[in-house]
């Protein structure tokens, strides 16, 4: 029992952590591109901008993927945990008594 509420406890810190972390992954506005009659100037500013989307994607990807990977360590705490739970529920079975 006091490894569930350890686990839970550890679950709610970490899915904190994780909510304020998906609020911090911000997807970048996309660039507008430029119009089939744009000069010169209006082509360079559309590269800078797309540009300048490109090295924000990348950040916000990254983001995307730590959260993914926070995601994955979460689950694999919980599986832990209730792997961990069911074991000590053989041990006790075999042993003859249960615990309440």
């Amino acid at each position: 029992m006091r490894l569930m509420l350890t686990v839970f406890a550890m679950y709610c810190l970490i899915s904190g952590g994780r909510s304020w972390g998906a609020s911090s992954c911000t997807e970048p506005p996309k660039p507008e591109m430029p119009s089939a009659t744009a000069d010169s100037r209006e082509m360079e500013q559309a590269g800078t901008e797309i540009n300048t989307y490109i090295k924000k994607m990348g950040a916000y990807r990254e983001c995307l993927l730590k959260m993914v990977t926070d995601a994955d360590n979460e689950l694999a705490l919980v599986v832990e945990g209730w792997n961990a739970a069911v074991d000590r529920l053989k041990q006790r079975q075999r042993g003859g008594r249960q615990e309440r």
